[in-house]
């Protein structure tokens, strides 16, 4: 395992932290112009924020967890692909691509934002969101609550999401797809070695989509602008 108990604060360089296991991050890394890879070969949990002036990459074989009112800051693209579920605190850049083996879920409480991107592309092989019986019939704790001006999404299981007053308008359309983190990683003997982190193996993605269940979306301050994307299948959600 890697566990991270103290502040990481690089000016120039990139940040790589690789665990064969899991890799648990409880202080604060920073990279004030550069990017920042987190590589598990089981769960990353997260409870101390995450700031990279260009590009967030994470890639773990299981689950990520990042804890209540904990966030990750790209000045570019955050991509986060798991082999299992996500559960998100606070994602913040101008392009978010999430792409998960299993739910995509909110772990930051009713009505709070987590995902605040430009463009935000979605793919989980469970659900996205979730339903809330319990409560009123115009609210839902378990949806995801963003400020995004453009997504697309696929789930399997159906997608539950709010778009926060202040978000304004949500167009849904064509959303770009990968991004790749290119670090140097120290050797034991001193010596380097390039390591890319992520290689544009994510699709962009058009539209709505799921397989089971329902599609939900809740625009609470401006337009829902519904295009048909470049996929011209005149299909929008489905």
């Amino acid at each position: 395992d890697v566990i991270v108990n103290a502040t990481v604060d690089t000016t120039g360089g990139d940040q790589l932290l690789s665990a064969t296991r899991d890799l648990q991050v409880n202080a604060a890394l920073t990279s004030t112009t550069g990017s920042i890879g987190l590589l598990a070969g089981r769960d990353l949990n997260q409870t101390a924020n995450v700031t990279a002036g260009s590009d967030v990459l994470i890639d773990v074989a299981r689950n990520y967890t990042q804890s209540n009112g904990t966030s990750i800051t790209a000045g570019e693209t955050i991509q986060l692909t798991s082999g299992g579920s996500q559960r998100i605190g606070l994602l913040s850049a101008s392009h978010i691509a999430l792409d998960a083996g299993g739910d995509i879920l909110d772990n930051n409480g009713a009505n709070t934002l987590n995902l605040l991107a430009s463009s935000l592309r979605m793919v989980s092989n469970g659900i996205i969101g979730g339903a809330d019986l319990a409560n009123a019939a115009d609210s839902n704790a378990n949806a995801l609550d963003m400020e995004v001006g453009t997504l697309a999404a696929q789930s399997a299981r159906g997608i539950y999401l709010q778009e926060l007053a202040s978000g304004g308008d949500l167009t849904i359309g064509h959303v770009e797809g990968s991004a790749a983190v290119a670090v140097s990683q120290v050797r034991f003997n001193s010596t380097t070695t390039a390591v890319t982190a992520g290689d544009n193996d994510l699709q962009p993605l058009d539209d709505l989509e799921t397989t089971t269940g329902p599609i939900k979306v809740v625009v609470r301050g401006g337009n829902m602008i519904v295009n048909d994307a470049t996929d011209a299948d005149a299909i929008r959600v489905r």
